[in-house]
């Protein structure tokens, strides 16, 4: 994601007096399948800041990363490392993860939560308000959700089971990922940059001249 083509957009927004409050981001990626790269992310904090954009990182398929040079890393951790939430303008950052993603819940099985860093108290208090009338996710992906972020750890009896399981779902998502690429791209007049990571191809289609 250039900073550079976030700032044209910006700066057609305001032209069109529209006052741009929040970017999202969704890395790894839907629907492009790509991972951000760590100085990508650098940037696109600080051009928040600058800003005083909020920042909306969607990190649902963290977990599903395919090429071995691409490395998911959380805007949280490069946020804390940049002192981003320090001084007068600090970044506002809300990070979302969830089970219905990745690899421990299919589509259905619905838990998750979103954090949110630098954001002033009253917002809070509104938006506790708006989730305490709605109704909260059922059981089952309440425990899918503690699990997903407190997972067994060495030494724990379920924790080999986990493992195994794990590494088998992502290995199987690996190879289909990289199936669906190779495909693609044998594909008369269609290319598609490999799939790095979620669950996710983008392909371009090249149309024959009339």
């Amino acid at each position: 994601m250039s900073t550079a083509s976030l700032t044209e957009s910006f700066n057609k927004a305001l032209e069109s007096n529209i006052t741009p409050r929040a970017l999202v981001i969704i890395n790894p990626g839907n629907p492009t399948g790509q991972v951000l790269p760590e100085d990508n992310i650098r940037e696109i904090i600080q051009w928040c800041r600058e800003r005083n954009i909020c920042l909306m990182a969607d990190e649902v398929y963290q977990e599903n990363v395919w090429e071995s040079e691409a490395r998911f890393v959380s805007c949280r951790k490069i946020a804390f490392s940049e002192k981003a939430f320090e001084g007068p303008e600090p970044l506002q950052l809300i990070s979302f993860h969830s089970v219905s993603k990745g690899f421990m819940g299919e589509c259905g099985l619905r838990g998750g939560y979103f954090e949110l860093l630098g954001i002033p108290s009253g917002v809070k208090y509104e938006l506790l308000k708006l989730a305490s009338i709605s109704l909260c996710s059922n059981t089952i992906g309440q425990i899918a959700t503690g699990i997903m972020v407190q997972p067994p750890q060495p030494g724990s009896p379920s924790y080999s089971t986990y493992i195994a399981e794990r590494d088998q779902i992502l290995d199987s998502l690996r190879r289909r990922a990289n199936k669906l690429s190779e495909a693609l791209n044998s594909l008369p007049g269609v290319s598609c940059t490999n799939i790095s990571g979620a669950l996710y191809a983008f392909p371009s289609i090249s149309l024959p001249g009339q």
